[in-house]
């Protein structure tokens, strides 16, 4: 039989029981749905770490006080601020260490003018251009004079400086900070990309809206000068082992020991972080995925029971053709392209459903779900396959089929 007669007779079978038909697609629709839909959440559960973890990349070092030591020790362990000498040599001394630097952070008002805004007020120093996380477009970034003499200068994050100073230039301008202290702005930095949480928050993990200042300085604008954790850029990845045992050479040479063996600072790296939260997520999301999956084969057995009860209602069809001179191999098609057109449409129906439902939640939580095209894809020929592999025996069946015993059938 051609396949435009083979097309033609499956769409006329397919049309006759319509709501046979649309039944037996609904449980592939769910399953595919479902599959995209989960993917497409999980990946945007990474978008949101990503977001929340952006500013740390794989060589990314947090230096702290030992917080387990702490607790453990029921009160006589007492941490101890790291000071700025610990910062110079770390970085004079540290190898495999690009940069550490401070980073204290408080909610400033900043006035500029008749305008007044709410942002982040950044004590640091000026290795924090060392971390590579920030670049300057216009004028210059701290420098270590300025720390040193407290200097009330600050550089400010693109968008902060678009607010303060719409249509100027913010170089040599001043900003008066919690109506305590005038800050004259000496550089400003390059816009980075709007994070997703900074779309849907207040929360903004990028350096946008930002004013950096000397963490000297801080005490002046109300904010704290104490030390308590400092960022830091490994040279590479092969040396994150070195530096993190540089770092805690030169503290422990600084500060000492409790009790002579425990050690009174940690250092976290964040690039195992980000690869427990993206393993996390991924075990998680191909979980949901496997569940999703059995929901697929559920509906092929339910597909192949379906078409098990239309090969015996149409018995007396197959003795006919068969009578008439049709092959094994023509019925076997026809079965079989009725099942894979069930599955495909299915398949199809179920992608739709997956972006609706995408939508819907990225509306009403907030949370942005991604559509992956390359699980659309895989989805899709998984349904086909599943009709293939639960449509092969109800078509098998009906080919083998005796022709008399078939035009006997009642």
């Amino acid at each position: 039989m051609r396949i435009a007669s083979l097309f033609e007779v499956a769409w006329l079978a397919i049309r006759t029981n319509r709501s046979r038909t649309v039944l037996t697609m609904l449980g592939i629709v769910i399953g595919v749905g479902s599959v995209i839909a989960v993917v497409g959440v999980g990946d945007g559960a990474k978008q949101v770490v990503g977001d929340l973890l952006g500013q740390f990349g794989s060589t990314s070092l947090i230096v702290y006080p030992n917080f387990t030591a702490i607790r453990e020790s029921r009160g006589r362990y007492r941490f101890e601020e790291i000071t700025r000498e610990d910062i110079e040599a770390i970085n004079a001394e540290a190898s495999s260490v690009r940069a550490v630097t401070p980073e204290i952070t408080v909610e400033a008002e900043m006035r500029a003018g008749e305008v007044s805004v709410t942002a982040t007020l950044l004590g640091t120093m000026h290795q924090y251009l060392d971390t590579g996380r920030a670049h300057v477009a216009r004028g210059r970034f701290l420098n270590d004079m300025d720390d040193l003499y407290l200097r009330k200068v600050g550089v400010l994050g693109a968008a902060l400086a678009a607010s303060l100073f719409p249509g100027a230039d913010p170089i040599g301008r001043t900003v008066r900070v919690n109506n305590a202290m005038d800050v004259e702005i000496v550089g400003v930095l390059e816009p980075e990309e709007q994070s997703f949480i900074s779309t849907v928050s207040d929360f903004d993990t990028s350096d946008n809206n930002r004013l950096f200042v000397p963490s000297s300085a801080l005490s002046r604008m109300g904010g704290s000068t104490r030390i308590l954790f400092l960022a830091g850029e490994a040279v590479s990845v092969e040396r994150i082992p070195d530096a993190t045992a540089e770092i805690l050479a030169v503290l422990d040479a600084n500060h000492g020991r409790w009790d002579g063996t425990v050690q009174k600072y940690a250092v976290q790296e964040m690039g195992q972080v980000l690869s427990m939260i993206d393993t996390a997520t991924g075990a998680l999301t191909a979980a949901i995925s496997i569940i999703a999956g059995i929901a697929l084969v559920v509906a092929g057995i339910g597909i192949m029971n379906i078409m098990l009860v239309s090969v015996k209602e149409r018995t007396r069809e197959i003795g006919v053709r068969k009578a008439l001179g049709a092959t094994q191999s023509s019925i076997l098609n026809q079965f079989l392209l009725e099942t894979l057109a069930l599955c495909g449409g299915g398949g199809l129906f179920g992608v739709v459903f997956a972006i609706a439902a995408i939508q819907v939640i990225a509306a009403v939580t907030k949370w942005p779900a991604l559509i992956s095209w390359s699980t659309v894809q895989l989805a899709v020929i998984l349904s086909l396959v599943t009709g293939l592999v639960f449509g092969l025996y109800p078509a098998s069946r009906a080919a083998r089929m005796d022709p008399v015993e078939a035009l006997r059938y009642e």
